[in-house]
């Protein structure tokens, strides 16, 4: 699934790009705080305006402000947000799931606590690779 994700991601990018929006030549994650809650206005609005823009970033990107009212100077047209929309959604889909499958496995390896943190303490072993190990060599 995380493929997905990374290939949802992708689109809403070229979808960006198509609309002559260059989010991501200013925000290296546009998919973070600052980058989702452009992205949301942008999908509402088709564009933002100084205000919106500067009520909406989070951190150090505060310091690009400038640079983020030229990359988003240009209207999203419709058929952008709706593809914009689309993609979005289908991303949230994708990680919300994923959130579910992570919470069940960790519930699931929840009984082998103690053998994944003993696990842990082999030089290489992380918690990924000691949750993989332990159910195999429990059962």
């Amino acid at each position: 699934m995380v493929h997905h994700v990374t290939a949802e991601k992708n689109r809403i990018h070229k979808v960006l790009e198509s609309a002559g929006i260059k989010l991501a030549s200013v925000i290296s994650d546009v998919f973070g705080v600052t980058g989702r809650a452009l992205l949301n206005q942008l999908m509402d609005n088709g564009r933002l305006d100084q205000e919106t823009i500067r009520s909406l970033v989070k951190g150090q990107i505060k310091n690009k402000i400038p640079q983020l009212l030229d990359a988003l100077s240009r209207e999203a047209l419709p058929h952008h947000r709706f593809l914009l929309s689309q993609s979005w959604q289908h991303l949230t889909h994708l990680e919300q799931s994923i959130q579910q499958f992570d919470e069940a496995i960790d519930q699931h390896l929840e009984s082998y606590r103690l053998e994944i943190e003993l696990l842990q303490t082999t030089p290489g072993v992380d918690v990924t690779a000691a949750s993989a190990i332990v159910p195999l060599s429990i059962e």
